[in-house]
């Protein structure tokens, strides 16, 4: 099912457009310019697979690659205008998919989906911030 939204949401890219791709850039235009290990650390891949990703979105005109002007070992990535563009058709997709999965839901269903979402959310934050804190230790 996760795979069939995924294609659903990338029909639109060029072939070898992936997962991590779309990941890569949805983060690029919430966070703005980010360090590569930034990336390497929220999407849980590693720095060769990374490399790749970041490559590949370069060649494709929707990212560029950036030193850091203090620490010329840090790279920043973030998106071109063309990557921006492509976030958009995404988030429409997104949009679209979202609203055919949902068409068969009572309001009072979606109401129910909307907390259990929040709660879910809540969770995860609690998680992520526990996580973060035995990394600093």
């Amino acid at each position: 099912m996760s795979l069939t939204i995924i294609n659903g949401i990338i029909t639109d890219f060029p072939d070898g457009f992936s997962k991590n791709h779309l990941i890569v850039i949805r983060l690029l235009d919430e966070n703005g310019r980010m360090y590569i290990t930034e990336i390497v650390d929220i999407v849980g891949i590693t720095k060769p697979q990374m490399t790749a990703t970041a490559d590949k979105l370069i060649k494709m005109g929707l990212v560029t690659r950036e030193n850091d002007n203090y620490d010329r070992r840090k790279i920043f990535l973030s998106l071109t205008p063309e990557g921006a563009q492509w976030v958009a058709k995404v988030n429409q997709n997104i949009d679209i998919i979202v609203d055919e999965l949902l068409s068969d839901f009572t309001e009072k269903e979606i109401g129910e989906l909307v907390l259990g979402l929040k709660a879910f959310n809540k969770i995860s934050t609690i998680c992520i911030s526990r996580y973060n804190e035995k990394l600093k230790k």
